[in-house]
């Protein structure tokens, strides 16, 4: 439609014309977010992270996560907001340009905010790590140690088992400490068997702080995948050629209608 056209109409079909055009013109094609970038997504991923979290579900490293999330999935939206919102004063290749800048400064921002939140998420982790060490007294340095699996290796199957069990029940320092990070063939005991009676002893005396782990372990791995995400949408947020053209040129059709609009109402 050029302005000429809106020269024969009245007022009231010149306003319906120019309505049509700006109800359908100049759109990017829509990012698809997805379930880890939608709006307000944040609170239902969290939820369930911070369930897991038990006891810890209000950990430091796991607000710092969840404001980075929530940081990411309101800077898309914001993003998608801009780019379905051209500024009349702005030609379509400047609104793209707009685009491109606004994204690269959102992925910039994102990023480090993402890399802080992680670093946070693993040196909770590493500090997790300790404080199990510590409630169960490991010393797997203990003298007595090379002592005590000499011990448990002699005894019989039945016996070495119920002696280790018992001491991953009560705690015992001594003997946890002696079987921790040994090999199977100085302690008798097969390494599966070992790994269990580790995560029972953990379970039993630290198990709040494996919940805690978990959730840590959940939001890396949301904050990972979410990014990867972001990076994703960062490379289709311009539109690419094609839609740059089509943008083009349903932008120049909402402005002609807009101009001959005006053209109209004034003559």
């Amino acid at each position: 439609m050029r302005k000429s056209d809106f020269r024969n109409m009245t007022p009231e079909q010149a306003a319906a014309a120019q309505r049509g055009y700006s109800t359908k013109a100049a759109k990017l094609p829509e990012l698809k977010l997805g379930e880890r970038l939608f709006k307000n997504s944040t609170d239902s991923w969290f939820k369930g992270i911070q369930g897991k979290a038990g006891q810890h579900f209000e950990d430091a490293a796991l607000l710092e996560a969840k404001l980075a999330h929530r940081g990411m999935a309101d800077g898309w939206h914001s993003l998608e907001q801009l780019r379905q919102n051209r500024n009349p004063n702005d030609t379509p290749a400047a609104h793209i340009n707009k685009v491109v800048k606004a994204t690269d400064a959102l992925v910039s921002s994102v990023a480090k905010r993402n890399d802080r939140a992680i670093a946070r998420i693993n040196d909770r982790r590493a500090a997790i790590q300790r404080e199990i060490t510590e409630r169960l007294g490991l010393d797997t340095h203990r003298p007595d140690a090379a002592e005590i699996r000499s011990v448990l290796r002699a005894m019989p199957d039945d016996k070495r088992n119920a002696a280790i069990m018992q001491a991953a029940t009560n705690g015992d320092a001594a003997i946890l400490s002696a079987i921790w990070q040994s090999e199977s063939i100085l302690t008798g005991i097969p390494g599966d068997r070992l790994d269990a009676i580790r995560n029972m002893a953990v379970k039993q005396h630290a198990g709040d702080l494996l919940e805690l782990d978990a959730a840590l372990n959940d939001s890396y791995d949301l904050l990972q995948k979410a990014f990867m995400d972001s990076l994703d949408l960062a490379d289709t947020a311009a539109g690419g050629p094609d839609a740059a053209r089509k943008f083009a040129a349903d932008a120049e059709a909402a402005d002609l209608a807009a101009a001959g609009f005006q053209a109209a109402l004034n003559s």
